[in-house]
This record gives structure tokens, C-alpha cells and sequence, in this order.
């Protein structure tokens, strides 16, 4: 499972957290008047009985994470200060080890109720960490980056080993979460540092141990590795369930803004998602049973940690929901009972002028299985106020208008018309509840606003729409009828006429219509006189035009002498079976003489 990385990363092979090489040439005295003592271990007499978070569990017992994050926050360095302060005109801080993150989160709700961290909360300790600097120094200058919010750049993802790779090449270690067995509990957090070439395995710092066998360590050239432990021999069944990454973005200390962050919980057989005002979802999918992560920078996943002593029950697992740089949105949460039992949805957050959102029951109810509940959640971003509201008004569906077309050709289905009185989101449903008996026509894509259709054979097709607001469906469905047509073709059999006639004389011109298809057609035809610029005569409504052909007789009384152009047209009428828009006219020429006396002779014929 670990050995995907390629040869380019031999020049990679060291351990980037244990190495003091990387703060040389700096002075820590000057800068910060405490040497860097790392790399921290969650067992370290210092802090390993102090209380983890608001729980009864030790430091040394279950913070992994405490112990992890401030490896990566001292390797970035980022330092630890508890306030604005001065100590003979110079700024007061401290290396961030354990004992002090532990004491920041705790002051600054970054954790939940469970004692898990709020990953988010960590850009804002950037922000006290380095907003108060007299002397910035080389690391704590930052240059724009376009795409990034903050100096600090929290990410999260499923595992994805060519991350990790990346990461390494670019000199970021990475905090994962690994299942140390194969049942996906026994939950363990610790520091992807290096690669080990010679075991095709991760270099991996355990806050939890610090003496190791030596078939657990890396056996190697390079002395930057050599020694080290290695993921799989530590943890030969593991599985790597997240990846926490972290980056140092550069963006100008003087204009950083300061960027909030929503933080959901649930306790209970519950599960739930959100929804912007934008219909974009993030959150459980209660159609698969997965989940949906549309929301930019959201983010939905289980959390929770084990103790390293196994004398410690397991942790109650929580599903956990983050959007970071929420900005002001009327959003929709929605429950899904999937169980017997209360549950409580808890919810915090920092808005963007940095007020505190404490951790706190935001829903509490009792759930059942197939239960589902909706909520309209507004949110300020610039306060961090927020209204929680069940008051909904029912949406309107609008199907649009129906449409003629023949089988085989695809008609677009648009619902764009449809609309909700609180202008929550829409999701759309298109069905088809009628169709001619033999046609196995389906709706492409049933769920967009926009769908496609196909009708497979002649008839009518309905299609209704249903629109639903995350609340409840439409005050009534819409429906549109689409008419399958018949491909009708007709041709002209025959035209006939005198070849010459006498000026002021009348004849009658004949036009013989052939039916090309297989069902009966009604027509009309159309006699003109090209050379006189007129129409001759119209015959209407001809009923049958079978296949042998059907007359129809027109009479004409020619107004000039000399050579005239006749042309006759024949055009299906058929309304419910065919379009006649969809069919060529049918246009034939006849040439004859028209004399000033004398009377006319024979006939012409174009068959």
C-alpha cells in the first residue's frame, strides 16, 4: 500500500521534523530567547498528565494530534504567543510544544466537545503568532500567493499516496490518520517526515513512542534516514484514512486578512449535509451512502481518536463538517436519521473580524430510521450572527412548453422557469408518466434544471416536473406534452396541363400527389403561374394521398399570351402526426404556350 514512490525521490530520504539542520544559521536566542527543544513526544514528563482539551483524558494517553500539530506548526515556525506582550521592547514568545498549543486551543475554542481539533482553528493561530512580530525575519515575511486566504494553509483529503510524495518533494511533512488495524477504528495520528528506500516505506514520526526494534527502522546510506522508523513495519495492517496538509502560503503579513470558519458535530445515529444558496452540496448523500463535497473548501468526514493506552475506551466516533471562508449565505441543513435516539448537532466557528462562535448545540431532536429534517440557516460572515428557522414556503414548479419533434431528435426539458419564495436552492425531478405503448424513451439526466429527452417512436410523450426546495416538493407538479411525430413524405406522381391554350379560355390543370409513407396523409396543393407572377388556384384538406397517388384538379385562365411557367406544391397538413416544417415542399414545373386565338391543341404532362 506504501510503495508507489519513484526513484526521484532518493534525493529526498531524510527525516524533515527530527532534523535540527533546518533551523542552522539561526539564531534562537535573538529571536526567540528559548532554544527549539523538538521533536515532541505526547509522553514527555513535561505535559504528559496534563489534561487534553476539556476531557478527563492525559496529554499522554490520547494527544496524538496535540502532540503532532505542534511539530508541524514548530517546523513552519510558527511560535507560540498566549498575548500581546513585550519584555524589554521585544515581543514574549515561546516554542510551540504540547503544553502550550494545548493551553491556545483551549483558549480559543479549537476544540470540539469531543476533544477532537478544529483543524481550521490553526490559520488563527498564525495570526496571533505572527501579527505581533517587532522583527518579522526572513521566515515570517510573506509574498502574495492569488489562491491562497491566509498565511497558513490548512487542507485536508482521503488518502492519495501521490500527495504525500508531493508534499515531500516540496519539504512538507504531512499528518495522517491511520486505522492501525484493518477495522477501521484504533485511530492513531502521526507525521509522514521522509522515505525509506531500502523498505519502499514512509519515515514516520510517533508521538506516541519513542524506542523502537530494529526491523521497525529504516535501514539506510543516508544518516538523515538511517534509524528512523518506518510506517509499515510500526503498523503492518494500517490504513491511511486522511491526510492533513499544511503550507506556509506567503501572503503579505501587513494585508493578511483575517478569514472565519464554519465547524459542525453531530453526536447521535444522525447523519447530515449543507446547502448554499447555489444548490451546492456538501455532507452525507443519503442516495449512496457516501457523501457530497461540492462546497468550495468544505469539507465532510468522520474524526475521532484513540488512546494510546488500551485500558481507555474507544472514542465515539463524530461526523465532522468544515467550510472554511464561509461567506454570508442562507443555508440549508438537512438531517438524515439513519437510527433510534436523541441527537445534537453542534456548531462553531470564527467570523471574519475574528469574534469566537463557541461550541454549541445548534439542533437537538430525537431520531428514527428514514427520518429527515430541514433547517434554514443564515449566516453573517462578517459577525458570525446566524438565525436557525423552520418557516418555509412551498416552490413552484414551471415545466416549460410543450414541444413537437420527430422520434430520434432530442428535446431539452427546461425547468429554469420554476422558482421558490425564500429563494432557497432547487433540486429538480423530470418523470415521464405517459407514453405510447411501445416506447422505451427515458429522461437522460432526471435531476438537472436543464434535461434531455428523446422520444423513441411516434405519439405523445407527458413529462411532469417536480421541484423540490430541500423543504418539501412543489405546491403541484408541472407537466409539457411532447408529441412524437410521423416522417410523412409525399411527392408529386404526375402534372398535367395543355401545352397550348387560348387566351381567356379556362382548363383544368391536374396535380396527382404519391404518399411515400406508411400511413395516410392529408395535403394541401398549391397551383402558381410563375410567368404572371400569381397564384392559379388551392386545393385544401385533400384527405388520403394513398400510395398509388390522388388527383386533385385545379382550373386556370390564363391573363397573357406567350410561354408560361406553371409549378405546383404539395405540403402534408397532418396536425397531430406530423410537422410541416419538418417536410420539404414539393415543387414541379410545367411549360406550355398561350396563344391569342385559334383554340389549344393536345396536353403536357410531367409525371
Amino acid at each position: 500500500m506504501y510503495k508507489k514512490l519513484t526513484l526521484v525521490i532518493v534525493s529526498l530520504i531524510f527525516l524533515l521534523i527530527f532534523n535540527s539542520a533546518t533551523y542552522a544559521g539561526l539564531s534562537f536566542d535573538y529571536l526567540l530567547r528559548i532554544p527549539f527543544p523538538g521533536p515532541y513526544y505526547q509522553t514527555n514528563d513535561q505535559w504528559k498528565s496534563v489534561t487534553y482539551d476539556s476531557t478527563s483524558f492525559k496529554i499522554g494517553d490520547k494527544g496524538c494530534t496535540l502532540t503532532t500539530l505542534a511539530n508541524i506548526l514548530t517546523y513552519f515556525r510558527l511560535f507560540y504567543m498566549p498575548a500581546p506582550g513585550t519584555y524589554d521592547g521585544y515581543d514574549i514568545r515561546y516554542p510551540t510544544n504540547p503544553l502550550y498549543l494545548n493551553d491556545w486551543l483551549k483558549s480559543h475554542d479549537g476544540y470540539d466537545s469531543l476533544g477532537n481539533v478544529k483543524w481550521l482553528a490553526i490559520k488563527d493561530f498564525y495570526y496571533y503568532s505572527s501579527s505581533y512580530y517587532k522583527y518579522i525575519g526572513p521566515w515570517g515575511d510573506c509574498y502574495p500567493l492569488s489562491n491562497k486566504d491566509n498565511c497558513f494553509l490548512v487542507d485536508w483529503t482521503p488518502t492519495v499516496n501521490g500527495l504525500i510524495d508531493n508534499d515531500l518533494l516540496q519539504l512538507r511533512p504531512d499528518i495522517i490518520k491511520i486505522s492501525k488495524d484493518d477495522s477501521g477504528s484504533n485511530i492513531h495520528f502521526l507525521i509522514i517526515a521522509g522515505y525509506c528506500l531500502s523498505k519502499s516505506d514512509y519515515i514516520v514520526y510517533d508521538p506516541g513512542k519513542t524506542i523502537y526494534t530494529p526491523e521497525e527502522k529504516c535501514d539506510s546510506a543516508d544518516p538523515q534516514v538511517n534509524g528512523k522508523p518506518t510506517l509499515e513495519a510500526l503498523y503492518p495492517n494500517s490504513k491511511i484514512l486522511r491526510i492533513y496538509r499544511f503550507e506556509v502560503t506567503h501572503l503579505e503579513n501587513l494585508y493578511r486578512p483575517r478569514v472565519g470558519y464554519l465547524y459542525w458535530h453531530i453526536l447521535s445515529p444522525v447523519k447530515y449535509q449543507i446547502i448554499n444558496s447555489q444548490g451546492l452540496i456538501t455532507g452525507y448523500d443519503p442516495v449512496t451512502g457516501g457523501k457530497i463535497e461540492d462546497i468550495p473548501r468544505a469539507n465532510y468526514y468522520e474524526e475521532s481518536i484513540d488512546s494510546i493506552n488500551p485500558a481507555d475506551p474507544p472514542s465515539k466516533p463524530t461526523d465532522v463538517l468544515m467550510i472554511d471562508n464561509p461567506p454570508s449565505d442562507n443555508y440549508i441543513i438537512r438531517l438524515f436519521g439513519i437510527g433510534d435516539g436523541p441527537y445534537t448537532l453542534m456548531m462553531s466557528g470564527k467570523s471574519d473580524n475574528g469574534t469566537d462562535i463557541p461550541d454549541a448545540p445548534l439542533i437537538t431532536g430525537t431520531s428514527y430510521p428514514g427520518m429527515i429534517e430541514a433547517y434554514r440557516f443564515q449566516y453573517s460572515s462578517d459577525t458570525g450572527g446566524s438565525s436557525l428557522s423552520t418557516n418555509n414556503q412551498p416552490p413552484v414548479a414551471n415545466a416549460g412548453v410543450g414541444q413537437r419533434i420527430l422520434p430520434g431528435e432530442t428535446v431539452t426539458l427546461d425547468g429554469s422557469g420554476s422558482y421558490d419564495p425564500d429563494n432557497d436552492p432547487l433540486n429538480y425531478r423530470w418523470e415521464v408518466i405517459s407514453r405510447p405503448t411501445e416506447s422505451i424513451a427515458a429522461i437522460s439526466n432526471p435531476s438537472a434544471k436543464t434535461a434531455n429527452f428523446i422520444p423513441d417512436i411516434p405519439g405523445q410523450y407527458i413529462i411532469q416536473l417536480t421541484v423540490n426546495d430541500y423543504f418539501v416538493n412543489s405546491i403541484s407538479t408541472d407537466t409539457i406534452t411532447i408529441t412524437g411525430l410521423v416522417p410523412i413524405d409525399i411527392a408529386l406522381k404526375a402534372f398535367r396541363a395543355p401545352s397550348r391554350m387560348v387566351l381567356g379560355d379556362t382548363k383544368e390543370v391536374t396535380v396527382v400527389v404519391k404518399n411515400l409513407s406508411s400511413i395516410d396523409a392529408s395535403f394541401n396543393v398549391t397551383v402558381e403561374d410563375i410567368t404572371e407572377g400569381r397564384i392559379v388556384g388551392t386545393a385544401t384538406g385533400i384527405e388520403g394521398a394513398g400510395r398509388g397517388g390522388t388527383s386533385v384538379k385545379i382550373s386556370y385562365i390564363p391573363t397573357t399570351t406567350g410561354e408560361h411557367i406553371l409549378k405546383a406544391t404539395a405540403t402534408v397538413t397532418n396536425p397531430d402526426s406530423a410537422d410541416p416544417n419538418m417536410i420539404d415542399n414539393i415543387l414541379t414545373d410545367i411549360t406550355f404556350v398561350v396563344i391569342s386565338g385559334g383554340g389549344g391543341g393536345g396536353g403536357g404532362t410531367v409525371e
